[in-house]
């Protein structure tokens, strides 16, 4: 029985927040969103599509971000089971997806686009709200809401419940 157990893994979520929650910066805007992700990318973002999440929490506030993918030139694959753990682990009831042109080419591919739904839905399933996705390109940024590409989460929850109940 012995050789069963150490056969057996424990899974360990770990999350180890830096600063307060009262400290984190709260991301209100595009603005304030594109202003953080330009520090996060630094020079970077002119080399290879780069896909980011940042996590907040229900005060729009920023828990962190992950580097969830780093693809070629004009793509990149988003493993969503993997975008959807970080979630859990670090209890974001919202995120904001970003990924780089870096072609400077501003608008939504078609994949970005079909990519951004299909997110949408997912958080919906998990009660997290998709607030945003923005694209950066070079010293700009195209949002996706303000374009209105972003699903609204209250609507995908309804949809979701009434499928439930049939």
């Amino acid at each position: 029985m012995k050789s069963i157990h150490r056969a057996i893994a424990e899974i360990k979520l770990s999350y180890q927040p830096k600063v307060s929650p009262n400290k984190r910066v709260q991301l209100k805007s595009a603005d304030v969103v594109a202003e953080v992700l330009f520090k996060i990318w630094g020079d970077e973002k002119y080399i290879k599509e780069d896909f980011k999440v940042l996590f907040l929490d229900s005060q729009l506030r920023l828990i962190g971000y992950h580097s969830l993918s780093i693809g070629s030139m004009n793509q990149v694959l988003v493993d969503k089971r993997i975008l959807f753990s970080l979630c859990a682990k670090c209890m974001a009831c919202n995120i904001i997806i970003s990924h780089n042109h870096p072609s400077c080419a501003p608008t939504p591919s078609k994949e970005d686009i079909e990519l951004t739904k299909g997110l949408s839905y997912g958080c919906g399933l998990l009660n997290i709200n998709l607030i945003e996705h923005i694209i950066v390109c070079g010293q700009e940024y195209v949002s996706m809401k303000d374009m209105g590409l972003i699903p609204d989460s209250g609507t995908i929850r309804t949809r979701l419940k009434k499928l439930v109940r049939k």
